[in-house]
């Protein structure tokens, strides 16, 4: 099953030598709590406030009012285009009419009823998943690696059949500086803790003036590299440089790395480094890469944090001997006062 478009097609070609039924459930600009089963959001401590009934209410009377909605929107369309063609034939020009009924693709689990739930009585290989543009503003994007790990939890709860593999899209570089990307991004690799989960990181072939980036190919063959390894068991290198910890380093911080054999800028200079002290006030470093590790200093003399490729574009250049870019992380153990990671 796919909930996204565009890349996961094209990754559907790079395996196609599998027999496969493809499931295909998308919708543009879609929140993760559309994709959430219902009552999930009350489950996870930091997003009870958003699941207070006052909340959820609203969308309870939504579905028991549906269909008749629907059947009103029905007549009333049938009507408007009556009206329309004598306005037509008459010489005149029909009015703008709104659309019926309105856009309800938001409301909570209103994706996960229509598109999830009717397959969850049948057999499942896996998930590819793109999103997270949507949750990146400044008030939702605190609560995503809350709700992400959840949701994968909960589908694989839901269709019980064990921890099948959950493969995801790091989403991309964009120029939106008013949003937090990188919370998002870092929030998508943290979700790598949940076994049988795999992360295609994009942010080498992003398009700052596009949200939906042209390079559909190399997004697809990363995530079909994930397949091939989780899902199907092939001897293939699918992992980006993932961060795994911080030590100490005369004036700075060394970063340590997993799947960072051959780690590489290229030869350019090392970019996309940030550092801070215990204020998190995030400024520029100078970064050198020494074995599968990368050596950071800057203005500030003891740093206490290291964070990567942070922005919504980023400058980060380093990748791995498989050509693979490295993920955007934090070494925060808390971010913006509220969320904890283990």
């Amino acid at each position: 099953m796919r909930l996204a478009r565009g890349e996961p097609n094209v990754a559907e070609h790079h395996i196609l030598y599998l027999d496969l039924t493809l499931c295909c459930a998308s919708i543009d600009d879609e929140d993760i709590g559309s994709a959430s089963s219902f009552g999930l959001q009350p489950r996870i401590p930091s997003t009870e406030a958003f699941a207070t009934d006052a909340t959820l209410a609203p969308a309870i009377d939504a579905r028991a009012r549906f269909q008749q909605d629907q059947a009103d929107a029905d007549l009333a369309t049938v009507a408007e285009a009556r009206e329309d063609a004598a306005i037509l034939a008459s010489g005149g020009k029909p009015p703008t009419r709104p659309w019926h009924p309105p856009e309800d693709a938001y409301r909570p689990s209103s994706l996960y009823n229509a598109m999830v739930a009717p397959f969850t009585g049948y057999g499942i290989k896996g998930v590819i998943w793109y999103q997270g543009e949507t949750n990146s503003n400044v008030a939702r994007a605190p609560y995503y690696a809350d709700l992400f790990r959840g949701l994968i939890t909960d589908w694989r709860h839901n269709f019980a059949q064990g921890a099948f593999p959950f493969l995801f899209a790091q989403i991309s570089s964009f120029n939106s500086p008013d949003e937090k990307w990188g919370l998002v991004r870092d929030a998508q690799r943290r979700a790598l803790a949940l076994t049988n989960t795999a992360m295609a990181v994009t942010t080498d072939v992003g398009d700052p003036g596009n949200v939906h980036p042209g390079d559909k190919q190399t997004v697809a063959a990363r995530l079909a590299l994930a397949a091939r390894s989780i899902a199907y068991g092939e001897r293939v290198a699918y992992q980006s440089p993932l961060f795994r910890e911080t030590s100490g380093e005369p004036g700075g911080k060394r970063v340590w790395f997993d799947h960072a054999e051959g780690l590489t800028s290229r030869g350019a200079r090392v970019t996309g480094f940030e550092i801070a002290g215990p204020d998190r006030k995030f400024a520029s470093a100078t970064a050198r890469i020494d074995g599968e590790s990368v050596v950071v200093t800057g203005a500030i003399s003891n740093p206490r944090y290291v964070r990567y490729n942070w922005s919504g574009v980023v400058p980060g250049n380093l990748f791995n001997a498989a050509g693979l870019p490295m993920s955007t992380f934090t070494s925060e153990e808390r971010i913006q006062g509220h969320l904890t990671y283990p």
